[in-house]
């Protein structure tokens, strides 16, 4: 088996460093080993060179078996042994929800001045309106996605050989292991690979087992799911099968419209037993706290108005389905439509499934300055270019339009919609018109 490495990823960390300059609680929010541990532990060593004395920086991990019998009044009584009044104090605090209550030491030190906290969660049960900060809309979010594809390449050890600009048709990249690989080598890699860094594509013993998959799994089931009680009004987890039921409902259904109802229904093809909408409706709701799928939500692009109804659910780390022993999603471009879900979160858009009239529109992504219209296609053969591009034509605002391909050279069509290389987007091309 090959060593695991973990390196920060510095995309989010920079992030980071950029909101600790205000007063507002910063939540740092990703599904388990997207690296926030490790950017805490490297924000600690660097906030203690860069304050110089002027500054206390403290890091607590919570993820320990004595945590979740911590009484609230330790933690405030710690909490004042360590804090300055005179100087800046900031707390790095990891996976304070694990502590029953932990609401009220949050509210404790948040009403002290010269206090910066910065919580790191592998749940939403940090978005409590027990918290005052976040109740107040004091709180900063950043939500750790999983890797983008140049992120990949870099954690993988991939390395490009060519020039920046130069045409995905000829840049060259060489593995770690000295492989020569094309674009659409390394694009494959990343479409079926782990979404997550610090973990190897295959840690397969030689038993055939992956110990590496089954702890992460393991532990987002235990720790993620099964804790989130009664958070949100929603009842516990206890039905194992069910829960693998649901999951596989979602994941197979990715890239469809589905609500609790639809995937109470299609349980009994895996359980010979019915559950209640609210029950699967819990279970889907634990999910996405987790971080293990994301919601996104319809959108009437003629009435301008986003709907409550039929929404779709995008899974983080794709191979997970391993551990429960579930196939991949097919056809090829339902991963890719995955793929591209997060990387426009990741650029920072808010994004919707386009309804338009009888129409769809792949995403809608929206941010304070603009907002694109974006569909997906595997195969690029005519039939399938006039059913992707007569949608985008009948919208007739002048916001960027783009269709992301697999199989396609980057190009513009005469009436300005982009025709966009899915690995060249994937890389961080924009859908603008150059």
């Amino acid at each position: 088996m090959r060593p695991i490495t973990v390196t920060p990823r510095k995309f989010y960390q920079n992030r980071i460093l950029r909101l600790l300059d205000n007063d507002n609680v910063l939540l740092v929010l990703g599904m388990r080993r997207t690296g926030k541990t490790c950017i805490a532990v490297q924000l600690e060593e660097l906030l203690k060179r860069r304050s110089g004395g002027s500054g206390a920086v403290y890091r607590c991990n919570f993820e320990t078996p004595r945590s979740v019998h911590m009484s609230i009044e330790y933690m405030i009584n710690r909490f004042d042994e360590l804090y300055d009044p005179d100087i800046r104090n900031i707390f790095l605090l990891d996976e304070i929800t694990h502590v029953s209550s932990w609401e009220k030491a949050a509210n404790y030190a948040f009403s002290k001045p010269n206090v910066k906290l910065v919580f790191f969660a592998s749940t939403r049960r940090m978005l409590s309106s027990e918290f005052d900060a976040y109740r107040d809309n004091r709180c900063d979010i950043v939500e750790m996605l999983p890797l983008s594809m140049d992120e990949y390449a870099a954690f993988r050890g991939i390395r490009e050989l060519t020039p920046p600009g130069a045409p995905a048709a000829r840049r060259s990249f060489v593995s770690a292991s000295g492989e020569k690989l094309g674009m659409d080598d390394v694009y494959r890699r990343y479409l079926y690979g782990r979404a997550l860094p610090g973990i190897e594509e295959d840690h397969r013993d030689e038993y055939g087992t992956d110990p590496v998959s089954d702890a992460l799994s393991s532990s987002i089931i235990l720790h993620d799911l099964l804790e989130v009680g009664s958070f949100e009004g929603l009842s516990a987890i206890t039905d194992p099968a069910l829960l693998r039921g649901v999951i596989s409902v979602m994941a197979s259904s990715m890239g469809r419209n589905i609500s609790a109802t639809w995937v109470g229904k299609q349980i009994p093809e895996y359980l010979s037993r019915i559950s209640s909408t609210r029950t699967v409706e819990s279970y889907m709701r634990a999910l996405l706290n987790a971080h293990l799928f994301y919601m996104v939500p319809r959108y009437d692009i003629k009435a301008d108005r986003e709907l409550k109804t039929l929404a779709k659910y995008y899974m983080a780390d794709m191979r997970l389905l391993d551990y429960f022993m579930l196939s991949y999603p097919e056809p090829e471009s339902l991963l890719l439509e995955n793929r591209v879900c997060f990387e426009l979160l990741r650029r920072g858009y808010k994004v919707y499934n386009g309804k338009l009239t009888q129409d769809e529109i792949k995403f809608m992504a929206e941010n304070s300055e603009e907002r694109a219209y974006i569909q997906i296609a595997g195969k690029f053969d005519e039939q399938e270019r006039r059913g992707l591009l007569t949608p985008l034509r009948r919208i007739k605002d002048d916001n960027p339009k783009a269709i992301i391909c697999s199989e396609s050279e980057t190009r513009s069509t005469a009436d300005g919609v982009m025709i966009i290389n899915a690995a060249e987007f994937l890389m961080g091309a924009s859908w603008k018109r150059k």
